[in-house]
């Protein structure tokens, strides 16, 4: 009770985050020990009676104070070889000042009294001023990019290592050519009989063939007698030959989605523009050639029905024409121009270039100004061109409209469009193509069927991910008033309807755009007066779109005008351009050459991006004007209308302001510009667009007027050309904002008063104005600013200007003592503020980075108003995350990454944000104060006061009169100094220092990083909620300027320690703990404030991982240990008492956090990988200890210096995880103690993740140049010595790991050979150990995957591999027996899950996945695994019943570890839990995609590297462990378990290479410790002459002669020790006739007989043993071998018939009646071959002969009463079984060396080999055979005690005769047929008949078929006849003659 009212208290103190807040001597965030110990449960009540306890609650590290512990050992540090790692480089962290790349050469700006204003400042500040990017130096170093080079660190490995030769890799052709190249002997073998029987002229043949056989290339120095110290210093060389340091550079990397550590990194804000369109007029005229014509271009969009272009004005009229009009040679430049640019952000094949052609106003309509031109009249071409001249001279300077045309961006790419119809071929059609009236729909166009996919990536540049989510439908309504609840995607889907739609085809044609393309078009279309508009353009498209018979034409109009259009690729610089201010851009290197303009673009749809440069231009549309109600002074109707326009700055003549864009040939600037002219026409519509550039400030006199004109195009005398008739204004500004849209204005008849201005027309009160047509709006117009300063949004516009009011009255109040009349209250500046979250979203996002910013500034810089401060922060910090809230969720959610980073809102934080930060003057009491001393922590209740931007809260430095009298003196704002008087300070390069700018930074009582997080802080409700949900952003912005902070005030340079105020740290532990509430509370939450709560969780964790090991560059580090551990503490107790659905997303969360903060760039300086000056005391836990100088280790440390005595000396702390070490190495205690603790969960998903942390480190250390600086060696040793607890961790989980099937563990001497899989149990094992120290696997089941295995190994051998020998051999001196045999069995798993497959099988699975060639050997491994366990080994089998692992204990494991555990609804399910691995069970199909043969080949590589370093790393381990044991008493425990591996290295696919040190370590095993061959278990020799004779059969000659010289070592050894090698002999014949009987596949009698002859070059070269019966014993042996080999010839050409490959092996086992072990050897052959054809019965007959044979030794050793007197004892199995009885004391002696020594000779032996006849007869239903084996083994478990095994021999039983009951006389065994053979063509089978067993219900036909296919194919068509029937056969009858 006292425990859990103890519970309930400490959770209550964790939810409340308000008390036992512990006090430490460093920070206020760190908590001391005692208090710990409070925290940690220590009544003994709570913990016996709770199992829930775990370490995770009591076992709570403290970490060191870091800053500290560097001080205290800095001369160490200095004085360290390491110390470029143990110490943060002083250039860590820059705060470097960002040189703007502008696109103009000088920075657009505006006149210079604009600067005046503030909201022109704050604009050109967020454009052009100073901005800082926080640049960590080092951040390449860290994991997360380190591990994005995996690919260049792979192919470093490929041309560093050389390729590996592996004899799998060779294909059967290259194989057959050695065989034959091997072919020397002079005749082929003779195989007749005497092979199958042996008698003396077989043995005669057999040495005659081996003398005439060439041997194999000798090496004498393999078998000279050299001292074994000298052995091994020369296998140590050899081991470091040829080794790559890199491990995982070779093991395949981590899929992308794994690689949560990686942010992408932000990138400057790019233009939008996805394609640009150069137009070049080259020629335009008319013929005749009469007057000057003036020539405009736009884009249209048909499909959007918008303009989306400006206009584009030119001429190509003649000087002579020019003169007509008075044009004067002194004109701009830049109205020059012939060439413009035109932006298309939305690039489609229903964009049209727009031709409009105006000529000088003339008397008569459009149809008569044509006449001349369409009739070609030459006779009257001099009339004409006078009446011209008349006109051009009279009305030069009005224009009218004349003629048009169009060409759709189809027409201009028509000639690429038809080259990619040609298959792509270039240049193969004219260059100028004529396009007359090109008016053919484009589907009429001939077209290929391209695939989607090709065409899209080809047209990448155009369909990028980012400027399709950079638009958006304008779905919602702009005053939408709330935030979005629901999914961000859900809401609002991206605008690319007009992509989506487009033909591929085009977008395939846009990417063969690389040439110019030169148009002609022969013809333009007559004007009509009454079709002018953009509407009237698209109907005429329309009809152009339509049929040819169906479109309505109109009048063409001869000409010759020629285009050259061109692609501006992005990149390309265009020289001489301009941008639509008319501003220069880089490159402009030509003064004198014509100017190229690039024109504005109006989007079709909107476009989400924010502004970066100053553009302040309105267009104007006149769209129509009615004065058909006015008549003039004259009388006269009102016609031939002209309208002229004006921008004023007042309401006289002279304030007419030259800003309005000329047109071509003219001025740049102009006062006024005329609309063209309609003739006769009172109702004009107009089709003009006017270009004005609006003064950067305007005010209530800025307006435009219209004045209204007749015009006479008569001469007439006295009379004006130009009749004023009305007039109409439109103010510029409506409510302090700009105005745009549609206008309807009325006319008045004259000049309007004074102060017309300051009211619009419409507005009925304007006095003294005479109104044409009654006051009714007669002039139609559209304004469209394009402004970067007027948002053109009320909501943004109305916080704009309030903004901007407040700070233009507390400057005038300063300098003139008087207050503005305009009234602004501090609600409804506030309400202001909240206001701009509900902006339109386009204009949103186009001020978002200018409205950040001055949400930033008024956070911590706030107004005052009439003396009082205003209470905005709280209102900016809500409005603040409301927006970043939209922008993130609703608006560009497409933009997010994976953290859920907007990359808008991240270009903004580390490119674009204006940081306020105070000055080092302003920040030096808080400085002094907090070098003084540390504060208690404070909770924010306590600290609201300390918000001094708050003026309910007062700062305690300064009194509220003080404030007043700053704020006075400082332009409304707090600043403790006085600015300067001077307002504007500096105009240079458009960066704009004023006074408020200047001294910005010392504006503001409190830093702005201080302001923010403590906003945060006390933040509550649904504004916590966005904060949170986006933590990101604050996280990053609070590091961005904190880092700005430091830059600012110099405190890089000091301690870290006092570089923040500990209120900031105060506040940041107070945010962490409310984060970590946070994540554990909110997942409960499915749906709050539109957000997913595992998803919140998910990405809030990760920001603050993130903001973690950002801070590690920043703050004192041991301050950040603390925060760490915090969050590792609440977790671990959530983990503890939490739910057991919950546990598993906790896990991943924290693991999740701590693989991100183990990222950082210098992690292994965060782990103090110091070298230990004295080491404690060992653990009294561990045992017996040698002294900490060992003798042993000091005598194999020969070049010792000082360092390298203490890196070679190590701790029992350091191996374990210690609290010492935990505390010392924190992070890397955090990683190895999560993965120990994960370990033992049952999740996969978990385990997977807690050891790619782990693998994840261990890579980024294994590619980092750093640690190549001075010695790599000891670098690589210091690194992996922090990682030494992994070997117990991977040690306690032995047998968890998964065994890849190829593993022996004791099973060496024989592949596997089993049923199918409902006949055996599954191959599920754990380890156990024999006494003998073997190794065992007992039933159990793998809990890892392969995958996750292989991971864990891998990071093994990595430590393994680094890590400095003799420091392993001091740690495992200390080590038990028990821990040295995990660490064996952990080598031999290691060997078998790297084996390399070969490339062949690479290429069958050709599925790419995500890690490269990491997905091709997993279905490699996941094939190969299959495999292996459903052909389980019958020598696996019967190793469980020889050692008893089939007892109750194993059944139990088996049963509980079967059963299939609810997994966590937090994990993913078992289908996909690997998809990297497994892409096949992905929900979407993969596409199979063919891999290059170099693809494979270098995955092949790269594999071969792995496989053969792994095995080298195992070789290096097993010379370790050797020098260990023998200093040991236990050496001959553990030995055999080295040997073991060694064989089983020998058994896998190895390199050429490898098996040199393979051959050459093992070898050196045999000389040392010839005991484990020779005098104990004979299975060892057994084993090794298998492995041995396998490698003397390869193809590759090294291999064989290093192969044969260590068989011939064998037996000189074996001879030496006993004068004999009878137990060499006996083994190797053993070992011989197994592979005999084996698939012949991979093995050639050609090879071994060379090996053999090479062994006796060897015998007569050994001159010490010439004298002795050795070499003569030698000869004996390789002549027996080499018949044995001969059996080999008939077994292979009985290979595609079974039947007759059974037979010949049956007859080869009655060969060996007199030799029992080569009798059950083949015996078991035969098993193997029954098993592969499914004959059951017969497999378990060749068992029970085994098992008599096993019996007749038996006796003759000893008799015992309950075992079988012999054979007789088994013949109720089967009669036949009574062959085995020719064993006899006088043939065999079991005193014999070597003789029937093998383990199946034993009591254990029979009882398996018996027991598994008994599963095989099972299942042939052949159960009376079963009940005579149980029947025999009754007695012995009688004898035995074996209670378990006999109840279960009689519930079989029971069962068995059920079956039989039930079954009676239905079982089915088999159908046997009569089969004959006749003819000389089979040999020895001539004339002999067979019984031949084939499966039940098989017919006549079926075998008739089989054998006549079989016998067609080997002998031909014409050579066999089949006779079907029973009768007997008469030879004679038979036609034999012509059957030869």
């Amino acid at each position: 009770m006292a425990g859990t009212l103890r519970l309930r208290e400490h959770l209550q103190e964790v939810i409340s985050l308000l008390s036992n807040e512990s006090k430490i001597s460093s920070l206020p965030l760190n908590e001391n020990k005692e208090d710990e110990e409070e925290l940690t449960f220590t009544d003994l009540n709570y913990t016996k009676s709770s199992n829930k306890m775990t370490t995770n609650m009591i076992d709570i590290v403290d970490p060191i104070d870091y800053e500290e512990y560097v001080d205290e050992h800095r001369q160490k540090i200095e004085n360290d070889p390491l110390h470029h790692l143990l110490e943060y480089p002083n250039d860590d962290i820059d705060f470097i000042r960002i040189d703007r790349q502008y696109r103009t050469i000088i920075p657009a700006m505006p006149e210079k009294e604009a600067l005046n204003d503030p909201h022109i400042r704050d604009c050109l500040q967020s454009f052009n001023g100073e901005h800082f990017f926080l640049r960590r130096n080092y951040n390449h170093h860290g994991s997360a990019i380190t591990l994005l080079n995996v690919r260049q660190e792979q192919m470093q490995a490929l041309k560093q290592t050389a390729k590996q030769d592996y004899e799998v890799d060779l294909i059967d052709d290259n194989r057959q050519i050695l065989i034959e190249q091997e072919r020397d002997s002079p005749r082929k073998l003779v195989i007749n009989d005497s092979i199958i029987n042996p008698i003396k002229s077989s043995w005669v043949l057999a040495k005659d063939d081996l003398d005439k056989t060439e041997p194999d290339t000798i090496m004498p120095h393999l078998i000279e007698r050299i001292p074994i110290e000298s052995v091994d210093k020369e296998n140590e060389l050899l081991r470091g030959k040829n080794r790559y340091s890199k491990l995982f550079s070779s093991y395949p990397p981590q899929a992308d989605t794994d690689c949560i550590e990686y942010r992408p990194p932000a990138e400057p804000l790019q233009p939008y523009t996805t394609f640009k369109l150069q137009v070049k007029c080259l020629d335009f005229r008319f013929e005749p050639e009469i007057e000057p014509m003036f020539i405009t271009l736009a884009l249209y969009d048909y499909k959007e029905r918008k303009k989306i272009s400006e206009n584009f004005h030119y001429d190509l009229n003649s000087d002579a024409l020019k003169q007509m009009i008075h044009i004067r040679p002194a004109v701009d430049g830049s109205t020059l121009s012939l060439s413009a640019i035109f932006p298309i952000s939305f690039p489609s094949p229903d964009i049209y270039l727009i031709i409009r052609v105006e000529k000088v106003l003339q008397q008569g309509d459009l149809s008569d100004c044509a006449e001349p031109y369409i009739k070609q009249d030459i006779k009257n071409q001099q009339r004409y061109y006078e009446q011209a001249i008349q006109f051009s001279q009279r009305l030069g300077r009005f224009r009218m409209p004349f003629a048009w045309s169009a060409i759709s961006l189809r027409d201009i790419l028509k000639e690429i469009e038809q080259e990619t119809i040609l298959s792509g071929h270039a240049n193969t059609l004219p260059a100028n193509t004529e396009l007359i009236n090109s008016t053919n729909k484009a589907s009429s166009l001939e077209r290929k069927n391209l695939g989607t996919g090709g065409l899209r990536n080809a047209y990448e540049s155009f369909r990028r991910s980012r400027d399709e989510s950079l638009t958006r439908n304008n779905s919602k309504k702009n005053d939408d008033r709330q935030i979005p609840t629901s999914s961000p995607t859900s809401t609002l889907s991206p605008i690319n309807t007009n992509l989506s739609a487009t033909s591929d085809e085009f977008f395939h044609i846009l990417a063969n755009f690389d040439r110019p393309i030169i148009v002609t078009l022969k013809g333009v279309y007559k004007q009509e007066s009454e079709r002018l508009t953009d509407e009237d353009i698209f109907k005429f498209l329309t009809d152009f779109r339509k049929p040819p018979t169906l479109a309505k034409k109109p009048k063409a109009i001869p000409a010759f005008i020629r285009f050259e259009f061109n692609q501006i690729h992005p990149g390309d610089s265009v020289d001489c351009c301009l941008d639509p201010q008319l501003n220069r851009l880089k490159p402009y290197t030509d003064d004198t050459r014509r100017p190229i303009k690039e024109l504005l673009e109006f989007p079709p749809r909107e476009i989400y991006l924010p502004h970066t440069s100053y553009r302040n231009i309105l267009y104007l549309y006149p769209l129509s004007l009615n004065l058909s109600n006015l008549t003039t002074r004259g009388s006269t109707s009102a016609r031939n209308i002209a309208v002229k326009i004006q921008l004023m700055g007042g309401e006289e003549e002279i304030f007419a302001l030259p800003l309005i864009f000329g047109k071509s040939s003219g001025h740049e600037m102009i006062k006024e510009i005329y609309l063209p002219v309609l003739y006769h026409l009172k109702s004009p519509s107009f089709y003009d667009e006017v270009k004005i550039r609006l003064p950067g400030v305007l005010d209530e006199n800025h307006h435009l007027f219209f004045t209204f004109s007749h015009i006479s195009c008569q001469p007439k005398e006295n009379a004006p050309i130009e009749t004023p008739i009305g007039y109409t204004w439109l103010p510029l500004l409506n409510n302090n904002q700009l105005v745009h849209g549609d206008f309807n204005l009325p006319v008045a008849c004259e000049r309007p008063p004074h102060n017309y201005s300051l009211v619009p027309p419409t507005n009925h009160d304007v006095n003294n104005v005479k109104w044409a047509d009654s006051h009714k709006p007669l002039f139609s117009l559209s304004i469209r600013p394009s402004s970067t300063i007027h948002s053109l949004d009320e909501r943004l516009e109305n916080f704009f200007h309030m903004y901007n009011q407040l700070r233009k009255q507390a400057y005038t109040s300063h300098h003139h003592h008087h207050h503005s009349h305009y009234q602004i209250t501090d609600k409804d500046f506030k309400q202001a503020i909240m206001d701009t979250v509900w902006a339109q979203a386009e204009k949103l996002v186009q001020f978002l980075y200018i409205l950040l910013d001055t949400l930033l500034s008024l956070l911590v810089r706030a107004p005052i108003l009439n003396g009082h401060i205003l209470n905005v922060n709280q209102t900016c910090f809500e409005t603040l995350a409301k927006i970043v809230q939209r922008i993130q969720r609703d608006l560009l959610a497409d933009l997010n990454d994976t953290h859920g980073r907007n990359r808008l809102l991240l270009t903004y934080i580390h490119y674009e944000c204006t940081l306020h930060t105070p000055t080092e003057t302003d920040m030096t009491a808080v400085s002094s104060k907090s070098a003084s001393l540390r504060p208690n922590s404070l909770y924010f209740q306590r600290r609201v006061p300390r918000s001094t931007s708050n003026p309910d809260l007062p700062s305690p430095s300064l009194s509220p009169e003080d404030e007043m009298a700053l704020a006075a003196a400082n332009g409304g704002f707090i600043s403790p100094n006085n600015s300067s008087g001077k307002q504007i300070g500096e105009i240079s390069q458009g960066v704009i220092k004023d006074a408020a700018y200047s001294n910005k930074t010392s504006q503001q009582r409190k830093p702005l990083h201080e302001e923010l997080l403590f906003q945060w802080v006390v933040s509550s409700g649904a504004t916590r909620d966005f904060a949170f949900g986006n933590s990101w952003f604050f996280f990053e912005l609070l590091i961005k300027t904190m880092g700005h902070y430091l830059h600012i005030t110099n405190r890089f340079q000091i301690d870290r320690r006092h570089r923040f105020s500990y209120q900031f740290c105060d506040d940041i532990t107070t945010l962490l703990r409310l984060i970590i509430r946070e994540l554990l509370d909110r997942q409960y939450h499915t749906q709050r404030n539109g957000i997913d709560g595992k998803i919140h969780c998910t990405q809030l964790n990760t920001s603050l991982a993130f903001f973690i090991n950002d801070c590690l560059s920043l703050m004192d580090r041991g301050f950040i240990f603390g925060l760490i551990k915090i969050y590792c503490k609440e977790f671990d107790l959530e983990i503890a008492h939490g739910q057991p659905s919950d546990t598993s997303y906790y896990i991943s969360l924290k693991l999740d956090f701590i693989r991100i903060v183990c990222s950082h760039e210098h992690y292994i300086t965060l782990n103090l990988p110091l070298l230990p000056c004295i080491p404690p005391s060992p653990s009294p836990s561990i045992g017996s200890m040698q002294s900490y100088s060992s003798n042993n280790i000091n005598n194999n440390n020969n070049n010792n210096n000082t360092n390298g005595n203490n890196q070679r000396t190590i701790t029992i702390q350091q191996t374990d995880l210690t609290y010492e070490y935990r505390q010392e190495h924190y992070l890397v205690g955090i990683i190895l103690n999560d993965l120990q603790n994960v370990l033992t969960k049952t999740s996969p998903w978990l385990h997977s993740r807690a050891i790619n942390i782990l693998r994840n480190v261990l890579s980024y250390h294994d590619f980092d140049q750093r640690l190549l600086i001075n010695d790599e060696k000891n670098n690589r040793n210091r690194v992996a010595r922090l990682y030494l607890p992994l070997v117990h961790i991977v040690s306690n989980n032995i047998n968890k790991l998964f065994d890849p099937g190829n593993a022996s563990f004791g099973q060496l001497n024989r592949p596997s050979v089993t049923p199918s899989d409902d006949l055996l149990p599954s191959n599920t094992d754990e380890f156990t150990t024999e006494t003998d120290g073997t190794l065992k696997r007992i039933s159990s089941m793998t809990t890892f995957s392969e995958e996750t295995s292989r991971d864990l190994l891998i990071c093994l051998l990595w430590l393994l591999k680094n890590i400095d020998s003799s420091v392993l051999r001091h740690w495992w001196m200390h080590m038990t027996r028990e821990q040295l045999q995990n660490l064996i069995q952990l080598l031999d798993l290691s060997i078998a899950s790297f084996e390399y497959k070969g490339k062949k099988q690479m290429k069958r699975h050709h599925r790419i996945g995500a890690g490269g060639h990491a997905s091709v050997l997993a279905a490699i491994s996941t094939c190969a695994s299959t495999k292996k366990t459903s052909m389980i080994s019958v020598k696996n089998q019967l190793e469980k019943s020889i050692i008893g692992t089939d007892n109750a204990r194993t059944d139990m494991l088996n049963r509980t570890k079967q059963k299939n555990p609810n997994p966590s609804i937090h994990e993913p399910s078992k289908s996909t839990s690997n998809l990297r691995w497994r892409k096949d069970q992905t929900h979407w199909r993969q596409a199979n995609i063919e891999r290059s043969e170099e693809e494979i080949t270098i995955d092949a590589h790269l594999e071969s590297i792995l496989a053969s370093e792994c095995t080298m790393i195992v070789l290096d381990t097993i010379e370790t462990i050797i020098q260990v044991v023998q200093t040991t008493d236990c050496h001959q425990i553990l030995l055999p378990g080295l040997l073991k591996i060694l064989l089983h290295a020998f058994a896998l696919n190895q390199s050429t290479w490898t098996l040199q040190n393979l051959f050459s370590h093992q070898r050196a095993i045999v000389y040392k410790f010839p005991e484990l061959l020779f005098e104990e278990d004979t299975e060892h020799c057994a084993d090794l002459c298998l492995r041995l004779l396998k490698h003397c059969s390869s193809c590759l000659s090294t291999v064989r002669s290093h192969a044969s010289a260590s068989l011939y070592l064998l037996m000189r050894q074996n001879f030496e020790i006993g004068n004999n090698f009878s137990r060499v002999k006996m083994q190797a014949t053993m070992s011989l006739s197994w592979l005999v009987g084996q698939s012949t596949s991979q093995f050639n009698e050609i090879f071994l007989r060379k090996s053999l002859r090479t062994i006796l070059t060897y015998a007569d070269g050994d001159t010490d043993l010439q004298e002795s019966a050795f070499p003569s014993q030698v000869k004996d042996l390789a002549t027996n071998l080499y018949m044995i080999l001969c059996d080999t010839v008939k077994l292979r050409e009985a290979k595609d018939n079974p039947d007759m490959e059974i037979d010949l092996l049956h007859r080869i086992a009655n060969c060996y009646q007199n030799s029992p072990d080569l009798r059950l050897t083949w015996l078991q052959n035969m098993a193997q071959k029954h098993l592969a054809m499914n004959h059951y019965a017969e497999a378990g007959m060749c068992l029970a002969h085994a098992a008599s044979l096993v019996a007749e030794y038996l006796r003759m050793l000893e008799s015992k009463s309950y075992m079988p007197d012999g054979c007789v004892a088994l013949q109720k199995i089967s009669m036949n079984l009574l062959e085995e009885s020719a064993v006899s004391d006088d043939v065999v002696s079991p005193g014999d060396e070597g003789i029937c020594t093998g383990k199946y000779f034993t009591e254990n032996g029979f009882i398996g080999l018996m027991e598994q006849a008994a599963v095989f007869l099972t299942h042939a239903h052949m159960y009376e055979a079963v009940n005579n084996i149980y029947h025999v083994l009754t007695p012995i478990y009688e004898a035995n005690r074996d209670f378990k095994k006999l109840s279960q021999v009689h519930s079989k039983l029971h069962e068995y005769f059920n079956r039989i009951l039930i079954q009676g006389h239905k079982r089915l065994f088999g159908t046997y047929f009569r089969v004959g053979f006749y003819g000389t063509k089979f040999d020895e089978l001539d004339g002999q008949e067979f019984i031949y067993k084939e499966p039940g219900i098989t017919k006549l036909a079926e075998i008739a078929s089989r054998l006549e296919s079989f016998y067609i194919d080997k002998f031909g068509k014409t050579q066999v006849e089949m006779i079907k029937d029973s009768n007997d056969v008469n030879r004679a009858s038979l036609d034999l003659a012509n059957k030869k």
